[in-house]
């Protein structure tokens, strides 16, 4: 048996052009509570900290002394990133390791809320203009010019729905040339 059909695709009603910015920036505050809190009883533990422990896991692969840049692509309002920053960065720390510089950026920057974030942790940059994930700019391109020939680890929290199958595809051959690792 084949399956002929295309599957579902759900979409963000803050994604269409029509939503105010207002109502864009509360429905991304939603969706950043989803990530940074836990449902008692279960959850161990919030989104956030689990991707955490994944990226942890995935750069223990490197040596100690690698230094690598979190490059978030589709960041919205900053969403996990500021949550999975301080548990990454408390544990590297706490090992004997130097703590690792996020960067925030998307296709919309929303640059108030991600100011916000910058000021509360000194690992926490972005970048300000328009980021495509397909074709990103040397800033996020391993060895470019933000990373300072720091390897760049893409993070992707959950943003694959924005991409159809085709643009997918296109985010996923420019991780795997342009990036060291991604989650």
């Amino acid at each position: 048996m084949s399956i002929t059909q295309r599957p579902l695709r759900l979409f963000e009603i803050d994604d269409q052009p029509f939503m105010p910015s207002y109502a864009r920036g509360k429905v991304q505050e939603l969706l950043m509570a989803f990530w940074t809190h836990r449902m008692p009883y279960i959850q161990p533990s919030t989104p956030a900290e689990l991707a955490a422990d994944i990226i942890l896991n995935a750069l223990k692969q490197y040596p100690d002394d690698t230094e690598f840049v979190i490059c978030d692509f589709a960041s919205g309002a900053g969403g996990p990133t500021p949550m999975i920053e301080r548990v990454v960065n408390t544990v590297r720390v706490r090992q004997g390791q130097k703590p690792l510089k996020f960067l925030l950026s998307d296709i919309k920057p929303n640059l108030d809320e991600w100011r916000k974030h910058k000021a509360s942790s000194q690992h926490i940059d972005y970048v300000e203009q328009s980021v495509d994930a397909a074709n990103p700019p040397p800033e996020v391109v391993s060895g470019g010019v933000s990373g300072h020939g720091k390897k760049i680890f893409r993070l992707y929290c959950l943003s694959f729905h924005h991409f159809d199958d085709p643009l997918a595809a296109e985010i996923l051959r420019s991780s795997m040339e342009t990036a060291d690792g991604f989650a």
